[in-house]
């Protein structure tokens, strides 16, 4: 009688702690599988969605194979959205550094409406619409010197300053401090009356008045550009800078200049293939200063400025819609935890029963 007992009391024993023991079995299990669930989908780091759309013109009247053609260039366009100036144009324009800008830009559309979509993703809405816009811009300048074809900015290669400002200071410089004031100015030029006049006031070097050119400039052909300066008043330490990026530029000589005009100039040959670069007269000294500029120019040493053949129609790729907010994704992880959650407890009680059919066969057994 007394093993008989003591094997009913052990076997209680059992029969108490079982519960427990499942219950913590359970809550392990259901921990495990929403982590798990949790790991298989996080929730996206940048959320943010914009977008801009770039057009594609096809031929008119159409080729027999437009359609073919048309996919092809849309394909061009999508390789081009990978190209490392365009993603560094889009790093640049939304103040991102390059390795979290260039995983976060893919295309979208439908090459056989003609339609490319650039898609940017940020930490917020701002950050992805200035990202897309930068994108789009930098695909379609890519795409028109790819092609032979110039970019944005002034037409000219020379300029006077007789009628005007001829497109000095429009826009933003990728490489000045923006000047107090730069524009035309009437008096006793280099040759004629015209002349740019600029000032600055900062307390450090780098301001200065630009121009953009549009040319599609060949990679490996050196460019010449020069420029005539003066300083009306007291002395100014001005250079001429030329290029097309941060890291593709050249900077020539500084040279300290008072009012008797000054001839400055700059050697750049392009690393890449571009449609359009800047031209800057830079003061390199800090302080206020007044400068004029007159009579630049940009040539090739032979004289007749080299550019790329053209291969393409010049408006082949338009931008059809600017950049803006397109929502936010909508994370999955909670759905995804719970999932795995409950996985994780059906996992756990079949386990449970699995083990509870098994003691009971055991007992019957003895």
């Amino acid at each position: 009688m007394i093993p008989a007992t003591r094997r009913l009391r052990e076997r209680a024993a059992r029969a108490t702690g079982a519960p427990a023991v499942a219950g913590a079995a359970l809550v392990v299990a259901a921990a495990v599988g929403a982590s798990v669930g949790a790991l298989v989908r996080p929730a996206p780091v940048d959320s943010y969605l914009a977008e801009a759309v770039i057009s594609i013109r096809p031929d008119v009247p159409p080729a027999a194979d437009e359609l073919a053609r048309q996919r092809a260039r849309w394909i061009r366009a999508a390789e081009a959205l990978r190209a490392p100036q365009v993603v560094l144009g889009a790093a640049a324009g939304s103040g991102l550094p390059l390795r979290r800008a260039k995983p976060r830009l893919n295309a979208g559309g439908s090459p056989d409406a003609g339609l490319f979509i650039v898609r940017a993703r940020a930490v917020n809405s701002t950050v992805a619409t200035a990202m897309a816009g930068s994108a789009a811009a930098s695909t379609l300048e890519f795409l028109r010197a790819s092609s032979g074809n110039p970019g944005f900015g002034s037409p000219r290669t020379r300029f006077d300053f007789e009628n005007g400002a001829q497109g000095w200071g429009v826009g933003r410089s990728i490489f000045l401090l923006p000047p107090t004031s730069t524009g035309a100015a009437r008096g006793r030029g280099r040759r004629g009356r015209g002349l740019l006049r600029t000032t600055c006031r900062y307390t450090q070097p780098g301001c200065g008045t630009w121009v953009t050119i549009a040319k599609a400039l060949s990679p490996g052909h050196p460019y010449l550009a020069q420029a005539w300066v003066r300083a009306p008043r007291g002395r100014a330490a001005l250079r001429l800078a030329f290029g097309a990026a941060p890291e593709d530029v050249a900077d020539g000589r500084t040279v300290l200049v008072s009012r008797r005009w000054t001839r400055i100039t700059v050697r750049w040959v392009p690393q890449l293939q571009v449609g359009s670069a800047e031209i800057d007269v830079q003061v390199n000294a800090a302080g206020a200063v007044t400068f004029d500029a007159d009579q630049v120019s940009v040539t090739s040493p032979g004289g007749k400025l080299v550019q790329i053949p053209r291969l393409d129609i010049p408006d082949r790729y338009r931008l059809a819609a600017r950049a803006q907010a397109a929502g936010q994704l909508h994370s999955k992880t909670v759905t995804a935890a719970l999932v795995g959650g409950a996985i994780g407890l059906l996992a756990a009680a079949a386990g449970l029963a699995a083990g509870a059919l098994a003691r009971r066969r055991h007992h019957a057994e003895q």
